[in-house]
């Protein structure tokens, strides 16, 4: 089976998994660059949190990528919360010629960093979900990684609707610093949405993996300085931990 009853999200801190299960996700700005054909690309920032649908027994290399700990939860709050699957195109298709054509009327009006009408939504929220099919991955202090295969994430992605009160996405890195400090330009846009929460309940969990056997006495320690954990779900959530050494040797 290739998808899963859970979506996962991993991260690199036992901390923050505490802090999902008690405050909820919180959402940032993430760089997005897809290309599009031979000579067209499109970047953007865009408020996000990102899942990936990968069976446990296939999820080594997602794991040493995005960090040691991870939860694991249901289809169905993926469902409720209104996440979606990405769209993965491959440069030079139809579809890609047909996101060019999009992206270059939204140019064109003048859209790409100022707040938009409500006709303009749904054109929008389709470049907030588009990931190239296969391309370079770069991320900070790494080697870019040639012809990497971002289909093999099956990425879900929750992206909140617009709102007056922050943009729905962002122009890319490289245009704010012709004008302006990145970090500086970006604090304040992350301020807005930092207040923002995808809610968990124990009840949604299925998995939550750490990094070693060393870890869990620390994870339960930090549960329990939450008393609201503490519920009859609190047994459950102790018997759904997993850590990789035991996904490395029984999965």
């Amino acid at each position: 089976m290739l998808s899963t009853n859970s979506v996962f999200h991993f991260t690199r801190s036992v901390d923050i998994i505490e802090k999902i299960i008690s405050e909820g996700f919180r959402l940032k700005y993430c760089h997005e660059k897809f290309v599009l054909s031979d000579s067209s690309f499109y970047e953007l920032q865009v408020p996000m949190v990102s899942f990936c649908d990968i069976p446990i027994s296939q999820i080594k290399n997602h794991i040493t990528s995005y960090g040691h700990f991870g939860i694991g939860l249901t289809k169905e709050w993926a469902e409720n919360k209104r996440l979606n699957p990405v769209l993965y195109i491959s440069k030079n298709s139809n579809v890609a010629s047909s996101i060019i054509s999009i992206s270059n009327q939204l140019d064109k009006n003048g859209k790409k960093d100022k707040n938009i009408n409500a006709d303009e939504f749904p054109a929008l929220d389709i470049l907030r979900y588009i990931k190239n099919f296969q391309g370079d991955l770069e991320r900070k202090d790494r080697d870019i990684e040639k012809n990497y295969r971002f289909s093999d994430e099956r990425e879900w992605r929750y992206v909140p609707e617009y709102s007056e009160e922050f943009k729905g996405y962002l122009p890319p890195r490289s245009e704010v610093e012709r004008v302006s400090n990145f970090e500086n330009f970006m604090k304040p846009h992350n301020q807005k949405i930092s207040s923002m929460r995808l809610k968990v309940e124990l009840a949604d969990i299925n998995y939550i993996i750490l990094k070693s056997e060393s870890c869990v006495s620390e994870f339960i320690d930090l549960l329990k300085k939450d008393k609201d954990i503490l519920n009859e779900d609190f047994n459950r959530l102790i018997s759904r931990i997993l850590t990789v050494d035991q996904i490395e040797s029984d999965f």
